[in-house]
């Protein structure tokens, strides 16, 4: 039934029964039915509203405490970690310590992040300013050497025998060609520290070698069919130096040997030239190192190699040998 007008007073709209049956020696005698209509849920919170009160405080102090905690938390190590990345901007550079405390593992994982940009920044920054220092005396030796020839070519050409200025001339080639020498090969380098390499860049290493084996009668190749992930102009650029740094140790024999695994492809250059000193394996991939300078070496061949190999996920390694040098080149299978 419709509640009654008293019902619909409370503002309720419903109405709650109950039937309670009176049972005697397993006889139905009667029924008692009840009837009520619930009370105003803001009457009832009127009532109550001291115990509300209290209940809001509480929430309302428990939801402050913990907005301070957590701002207590978080502000310390985000501004500690802002005033370092504040410094390393002013300094242009400079390695970053850990904090000693960061508050959630969430921040220790942006402050290890910033640590490892710093580092990786700083690195750089030294590599540019120390290559910077080798380029510059690299390109003076021979700038000199041909500024010299010429002033002496210009002041003294009439009174100057045949074959001085001969020598003169010899020299200021020389150090034009070791000049241009440099400049192809600090292309070279530039190049190779900014390959992006393709994901669909697969060359098949016997006929590609096969083929950069046929400009030197040295060489030959030798190992399991295999391809890698590495692009054919990488895997010439790889090749090629490391045969002209075979050659210039007075290899006459240079055998390239492949082996496939399952994750890589391995590719040994093996020759039986002078070899490397071990005073001077810790140096072979420093710009500018080279023990052939009056030859022509610029001591970027390796650099040039090892950027090319890492660039495409690989890896190059000296090997021991008993005889001559022997490099070992691993790249990502196919």
């Amino acid at each position: 039934p419709q509640p009654s007008y008293a019902s619909i007073s409370r503002g309720s709209g419903i109405r709650l029964f109950a039937a309670f049956p009176v049972k005697f020696e397993k006889r139905l005698w009667g029924v008692v039915y009840m009837s009520r209509t619930p009370n105003n849920i803001l009457k009832h919170l009127y009532a109550f509203r001291d115990r509300a009160f209290l209940v809001a405080l509480v929430v309302l102090a428990i939801t402050l405490l913990i907005g301070w905690v957590t701002t207590r938390t978080l502000r310390g190590p985000i501004r500690a970690l802002s005033q370092q990345a504040q410094g390393v901007a002013a300094t242009k550079g400079g390695t970053l310590e850990p904090l000693a405390h960061y508050g959630t593992s969430e921040l220790a994982a942006l402050g290890q992040s910033f640590i490892d940009m710093a580092d990786a920044l700083e690195k750089r920054s030294t590599y540019i300013r120390d290559f910077a220092t080798h380029v510059s005396h690299e390109f003076k030796t021979p700038l000199t050497s041909i500024r010299g020839s010429a002033e002496l070519l210009s002041e003294h050409l009439e009174d100057m025998k045949p074959e001085e200025r001969a020598r003169f001339l010899g020299n200021i080639q020389k150090d034009t060609s070791r000049l241009k020498a440099l400049v192809d090969r600090l292309l070279e380098l530039a190049k190779s520290d900014n390959v992006v390499p393709l994901f669909d860049d697969t060359v098949d290493l016997i006929p590609a070698l096969k083929h950069i084996a046929g400009s030197y009668s040295e060489v030959q190749v030798e190992g399991d069919q295999a391809t890698a992930r590495i692009s054919e102009e990488s895997l010439g650029m790889i090749a090629s130096n490391l045969i002209e740094n075979a050659l210039g140790a007075g290899a006459t024999k240079i055998i390239l040997t492949i082996v496939e695994t399952t994750k890589d492809c391995k590719i040994v250059f093996k020759d039986n030239g002078s070899g490397i000193s071990p005073g001077n394996r810790a140096k072979i991939y420093d710009a500018f190192f080279t023990t052939k300078r009056e030859a022509g070496g610029t001591g970027l061949g390796l650099g040039i190699v090892r950027s090319l190999v890492e660039a495409h996920g690989g890896e190059i390694s000296l090997l021991e040998t008993a005889e001559g040098a022997a490099f070992q080149v691993r790249l990502p299978s196919a």
